[in-house]
């Protein structure tokens, strides 16, 4: 059964589960060179498969296939942050600590409703706060690969070769975003429309296998003054 072992900011594939708990708890210091001295006494915790909170492992029947196992180093103390702990049933119990996860932002909208504006404006302020956070905008990456000048039916929601090709597009500016956050970013802003369920389910599904926590956040505007501004300010100046 395959897990995920999890050491601050470090996850590694499992493929064979261990038998016993014991087992789980000495693999850490031969997958982790970070972890020193007495580490396989460190407690293990997995995250409710629907509640998302997290809890300590006392039994193997806890463990469900690609869960998340994380051992948590409560003496160390740079750069945690709060996260809810519970029982087994995923019912809270108190508070504990441990090394920030990653994060991605993933923007939902119609064109000219300030997602970009908006994306912008939070990898900034992340910037700021001190986390490496990093934008990627999938028609950044369109332009640059297939040209700046696309005539109107290439976005045509029926031109399949067309489709085929902004999604090659969204998929090539997503394993970009991993291979950073995997080199150490902290936070990932996924730029895009995003509208349709299919996309969306892709990139849930990608964070998901990376192990990543996805925020959705969508900009709404149905104010046809400010719809047209933008058009005017940002789509008739662009290439396309």
């Amino acid at each position: 059964m395959r897990v995920f072992l999890k050491f601050r900011s470090d996850v590694k594939k499992v493929e064979e589960c261990p038998k016993t708990l014991v087992e789980v708890k000495k693999l850490f210091p031969e997958k982790f060179d970070s972890i020193k001295g007495p580490s396989a006494n460190f407690p293990i915790y997995i995250q409710h498969p629907t509640s998302h909170i997290w809890y300590e492992v006392e039994k193997m029947e806890d463990i469900y296939k690609n869960a998340v196992l994380e051992a948590r180093d409560n003496s160390a103390t740079p750069g945690k942050k709060d996260v809810l702990l519970g029982d087994r049933r995923g019912r809270r119990i108190d508070y504990s600590s441990l090394y920030m996860d990653k994060l991605v932002f993933v923007m939902v909208g119609l064109p000219a409703r300030g997602k970009t504006y908006i994306a912008r404006k939070i990898c900034r302020y992340i910037n700021w706060l001190g986390l490496p956070t990093r934008l990627f905008n999938v028609g950044s990456y369109r332009r640059a690969k297939l040209g700046a000048k696309q005539t109107l039916d290439f976005f045509d929601p029926a031109n399949k070769k067309g489709r085929t090709s902004r999604l090659h597009m969204a998929v090539l500016a997503l394993d970009d975003m991993f291979d950073w956050l995997g080199k150490g970013g902290q936070v990932g802003i996924f730029d895009a429309t995003n509208t349709t369920a299919e996309r969306r389910a892709l990139i849930r599904s990608r964070c998901d296998d990376e192990h990543v926590q996805a925020i959705f956040i969508e900009s709404i505007c149905e104010d046809p003054v400010i719809i047209e501004s933008n058009l005017r300010q940002t789509k008739l100046s662009s290439p396309e």
